[in-house]
């Protein structure tokens, strides 16, 4: 196995073991979090990638855009981020690290054909509450607190194919492997001698199957575009409820009708190092269907992300100006409503990498800082630092 390959693993490893503590406030009602797998490259720039018509550098937002590996490729993606939330009241800090990515691509057809399989984490939920309670029983007022944990994960395994019948025209098709759960524990305590406690556990468990189809078509050397479109689909929903005191457990099951998604981007490079490029992305949550609560605060998704990278150098330069340089800001609107009002988060980003070796690979790092929400609309607002690392592996095929 190539050395490069062999750091790869060696990374993913390591950083899967790790775990998220917790998240914004957001992410403690209806689906949770959103979560990116885009690389640090793409997050850097502003989020775009979906025109990456790369051969040494290839991205996955994308799978048609896999027509043009040259090299069997690994790549893993993850990050850290430290978030200050503040509900007006009080504030609150957390932290976590986070994989949401792991792809394999491997090239059949060398700039022809190639297949690809991998993880991507797209939803997350982690966040738990603590408040003094108080109940009333008869004359009597029994103290003491309620405890609220919520965590879980939405994740898909694509498995694509992608195919260049002619020229700069590249089309993909995949098929996605829905999955996850969703953890909610609700604990009352009290104070008062004599009094047990309460729990209640809701586990959902998530299973599906999406498809993807996307097109990627680069008219000449220097533009390219691409697009993709997942059908609406359903997820079948599992739901265990145990009630502790009560000695109760009971089940339950039903589809969760999830919206179709758009996708689409664009690149340009205007020099021999600088291009500038966007992405944008639609989902129609207001169609989503399975859980009231949840249907009832659902907010069509949007995402624009645009930005300016300049490129590593093909020839070796003194310092900096060897490196590449990424530059992007990023809005997207999220699937649902906090306090009645959609949820926005605004993101600037930069970030640079450095190549391995032979041309076999790459290590990307982005930073980024977002706010989440507004304190007058949303009730709360958070703060976002993020740093993220994308490690690309190459080995030769043949």
């Amino acid at each position: 196995m190539n050395t490069t390959l062999g750091l790869v693993v060696a990374v993913v490893l390591v950083l899967l073991a790790t775990g998220a503590m917790a998240q914004t406030p957001f992410a403690g009602a209806n689906v949770g979090q959103r979560i990116s797998p885009d690389d640090a490259r793409m997050v850097g720039r502003g989020g775009w990638g979906m025109a990456v018509a790369d051969t040494t550098h290839p991205g996955f937002k994308n799978i048609a855009s896999l027509t043009y590996l040259r090299h069997v490729v690994l790549k893993y993606t993850g990050y850290g981020e430290v978030t200050d939330s503040d509900n007006g009241t009080d504030g609150r800090n957390t932290s976590g690290v986070y994989s949401p990515g792991l792809q394999f691509a491997l090239p059949v057809m060398k700039n022809r054909l190639g297949v690809t399989a991998g993880f991507s984490m797209n939803g997350s939920t982690r966040w738990d509450s603590q408040d003094a309670s108080a109940w009333a029983v008869g004359d009597t007022i029994i103290d003491g607190g309620t405890v609220v944990i919520r965590e879980g994960t939405r994740f898909k395994v694509p498995l694509g194919v992608a195919w260049r019948p002619v020229g700069g025209l590249s089309v993909s098709g995949a098929v996605n492997l829905e999955s996850g759960s969703i953890l909610e524990n609700f604990n009352e305590g009290f104070d008062s001698v004599g009094v047990d406690p309460t729990f209640k556990e809701t586990k959902d468990l998530f299973k599906g199957t999406s498809f993807t189809l996307g097109v990627l078509w680069k008219p000449f050397d220097r533009l390219s575009m691409g697009a993709s479109w997942t059908p609406a689909y359903d997820l079948g929903v599992d739901r265990t409820v145990t009630v502790a005191g009560v000695t109760t457990r009971f089940k339950d099951s039903w589809d969760m009708h999830m919206p179709e998604e758009y996708m689409a981007g664009f690149q340009f490079r205007f020099t021999n190092r600088w291009q500038i490029g966007a992405d944008a992305q639609y989902m129609p949550f207001t169609e989503f269907s399975g859980n009231d609560d949840w249907a009832a605060d659902m907010e069509d998704e949007q995402m624009l992300g645009f930005g300016l990278e300049r490129m590593k150098a093909n020839q070796r330069r003194a310092g900096l100006s060897n490196l590449p340089l990424r530059l992007g800001a990023n809005y997207h609107r999220w699937g649902y409503r906090v306090g009645g009002e959609p949820i926005d988060e605004y993101t600037v980003s930069m970030g640079t990498g450095f190549a391995f070796g032979r041309g076999l690979g790459q290590l990307d790092i982005s930073f980024s800082y977002g706010v989440i929400g507004d304190m007058d609309k949303n009730g709360v607002q958070s703060d976002v630092y993020r740093m993220g690392v994308s490690v690309t592996g190459l080995e030769a095929w043949w």
